[in-house]
């Protein structure tokens, strides 16, 4: 069986702290550049796209997009990078694989930020609803195409801010580099509704941790404050000004979230 091919890119120093960054559904590692672009001076920044998105490809099977089988995947490429543990950060999608990739592997990782991320959904019935409709999203990526189904997603309430963005017809073109078919394939095996609830594993997490989200995200900023209630060793940010997408609305204040917290709590020991 051909062996899968997962796309990364390193930005800045080789001798500075590594911090690993996960995008949401529908994005890549280009997603940070921004963001990136403000830390590159004092760290060295990993970005990963994950399956289903971007110019990664995958040959191995349906498990390789699942929130197991994506984390395995990148330990995997820590491995063969022989990287020491990094900072991890992720945002929605990329910030449940993150949280689950702390509980999992928690020696391969140094800090964990969350940006307007979940652990899941924690009752049994909304997960089976969730999946449904996660299914229903699929079908329509596969049936109406994706410029199609852009529209249809950033009508939610979730993005409201983000629409009003002067860059946000930008990030749809971005978008549009994606193959229906894979996220999709995306949705139906790592969307929240197929995800295990890690809402009881919070108290677990053994890493210094950072949960960032906008001021304008009332959903996320519920969420956020009962993790944190939920992990007292926790921390909690809201970045004044910004919806669900922080490190596109507002990536200065973000970067210098990260920053700070690696500084402050992380520490930088560990280099590539």
């Amino acid at each position: 069986m051909s062996e899968d091919y997962r796309h990364y890119q390193w930005h800045g120093p080789d001798d500075k702290p590594v911090v690993l960054m996960l995008h949401g559904f529908l994005g890549s590692g280009e997603d940070w550049a921004e963001v990136i672009q403000m830390l590159s001076p004092d760290f060295s920044c990993l970005t990963v796209d994950l399956p289903g998105h971007g110019r990664t490809r995958i040959k191995t099977g349906d498990q390789a997009y699942t929130l197991v089988g994506a984390a395995a995947g990148l330990v995997a490429l820590l491995d063969d990078l022989a990287l020491p543990p990094v900072t991890l950060v992720g945002y929605s999608m990329g910030g449940r694989l993150a949280l689950y990739l702390a509980l999992a592997y928690p020696e391969r990782f140094t800090g964990l930020v969350l940006e307007s991320a979940s652990p899941g959904l924690a009752d049994p019935i909304e997960r089976r609803t969730r999946q449904e409709r996660d299914e229903q999203l699929a079908d329509e990526l596969e049936s109406r195409g994706l410029e199609k189904f852009l529209k249809h997603w950033y009508d939610q309430p979730l993005f409201n801010s983000l629409k009003q963005h002067p860059r946000f017809a930008d990030l749809c073109r971005r978008r549009m580099n994606n193959i229906p078919a894979e996220l999709a394939k995306s949705l139906r095996m790592m969307g929240v509704g197929r995800q295990p609830s890690l809402w009881e594993d919070l108290s677990r997490v053994g890493l210094p941790m950072l949960v960032v989200v906008g001021e304008r995200d009332a959903k996320f900023r519920d969420l956020a404050a009962q993790m944190v209630a939920r992990q007292p060793a926790a921390r909690l940010a809201v970045v004044h000004g910004s919806g669900h997408n922080v490190h596109f609305e507002k990536p200065a204040e973000l970067a210098e979230q990260i920053k700070n917290f690696i500084l402050s709590e992380v520490g930088t020991n560990e280099y590539r």
